[in-house]
C-alpha cells in the first residue's frame, strides 16, 4: 500500500485545499542529516533518509493547509517491516516536534504498552543529542530530554505509568501499536492534543496477529483512506509488506516488503531465517509477520 500513498500525493498536488511545501521538507531531510546513527555499521555516520523513509517524512512535515499554512497531517500510521529503521525515522520526528516545531512550551511523549518498550524510541533520540550539536541546546537527564529556552520536553511514557492527567502533548509518537489491548492510552494522548496548532500523533508497528484490536482497526482505516473509500485529508498512511496471498518463500517477495533489503536489511539474513521456518512450523508466523509484514491468524503452529 505504499504505492497508493505515493498516488495518493500525486493526486493532491493539484488540490485547490492543500499545498506541498518543498522547502520545508528539505530541512526536515537536512535535519535528519544533522544526527548521526549509534548502532552497528554506521555508528558515527549521518542519517541519510533512504527514499521511502524521504517520502514518508516529507509527506508529513511537507503538506500544508493552502489558507492557514499549517501542517495537513495530524494523524500518521506506519505498519512496516524489522529492519526499516521506524525507531530511528520516530525519534527524528520526535526531536523535531519538540524542539524545532516553534511550539513555546512543547511536550512530545514517546508511549507505548510499557515505558521499557517507550524509552526505545526515546533513547534513540537522546543517543542522537549525544551524538550531535544539539547537546549544547538540549538538556538530557534520565528519562526526560528539554530546553529552558523554550520550555519543551521530550520524555518516555507506558500505559503502566501512574497518570496520564494534565498532559498537553503537540507530539505523541505510539510504538508497537499492535500490542496495544485496549485504546486507553491512546485516546487520553490523541484528545489531549486539542489545544495545540497543529499536533501530531506518529504510530510505528509492525504487523499484528488477528484481525482484531486497535492495531487492526487503524490498519484498516489507513487501507481505506489510501484506496479513497474514506476522504481523511488529515490522515497519512503508509503500510509495507508483502499481499496476503504472497508466496513468503519468494525473494522477490522478500525486496517487495523491505524496502531496506541490502541496506538495513540483509538478505542472507532473510534467506536463513525463510529456510528456518518452512521446517520449523512455530517459526513461520514470525517470519511473515515481523520480516514480511503479512498479519497472521495465531503465532504457533500445530
Amino acid at each position: 500500500m505504499l504505492r497508493l500513498a505515493c498516488e495518493r500525493h500525486l493526486r493532491d498536488i493539484s488540490s485547490n485545499q492543500w499545498v506541498f511545501d518543498e522547502t520545508t521538507a528539505a530541512r526536515l531531510f537536512a535535519f535528519f542529516a544533522s544526527l548521526k546513527h549509534y548502532k552497528g555499521e554506521w555508528a558515527g555516520q549521518p542519517i541519510v533518509l533512504e527514499p521511502f523513509q524521504a517520502f514518508i517524512i516529507g509527506s508529513l512535515f511537507g503538506w500544508r493547509s493552502r489558507e492557514t499554512g499549517l501542517r495537513r497531517f495530524r494523524q500518521c500510521y506506519l505498519e512496516q517491516p524489522r529492519g526499516q529503521g521506524k525507531s530511528t525515522l520516530a525519534a527524528g520526528v520526535a526531536l523535531w516536534l519538540a524542539f524545532f516545531d516553534k511550539e513555546p512550551g512543547a511536550e512530545v511523549y514517546c508511549c507505548a504498552t510499557h515505558r521499557a518498550q517507550a524509552k526505545i524510541t526515546w533513547e534513540a533520540a537522546r543517543q542522537m543529542v549525544l551524538r550531535s550539536g544539539l547537546k549544547n541546546r538540549i538538556k538530557v537527564r534520565v528519562g526526560n530530554l528539554h530546553e529552558l529556552q523554550t520550555a519543551s520536553k521530550l520524555e518516555p511514557l507506558g500505559a503502566d505509568a501512574d497518570t496520564l492527567d494534565g498532559l498537553r502533548p503537540n507530539g505523541v509518537i505510539l510504538d508497537e501499536i499492535h500490542a496495544m489491548k485496549s485504546t486507553n492510552m491512546m485516546d487520553v494522548m490523541t484528545t489531549a492534543t486539542g489545544t495545540r496548532r497543529q499536533p501530531m500523533v506518529f504510530e510505528i508497528t509492525t504487523a499484528g496477529v488477528g484481525q482484531v484490536g486497535v492495531c487492526w482497526d487503524h490498519h484498516e482505516y489507513t487501507s481505506k483512506v489510501l484506496r479513497g473509500i474514506v476522504d481523511d485529508p488529515t490522515w497519512f498512511g503508509a503500510i509495507i509488506g508483502a499481499d496476503p496471498d504472497d508466496d513468503w518463500r519468494d525473494s522477490a517477495v522478500w525486496r517487495k516488503a523491505n524496502p531496506n533489503l541490502g541496506v538495513s536489511v540483509k538478505e542472507d539474513d532473510l534467506a536463513r531465517k525463510c529456510q528456518q521456518a518452512e521446517h520449523i512450523g512455530t517459526a513461520e508466523p514470525e517470519f511473515r509477520r515481523l520480516h514480511l509484514g503479512q498479519w497472521v491468524q495465531q503465532l504457533d503452529r500445530y
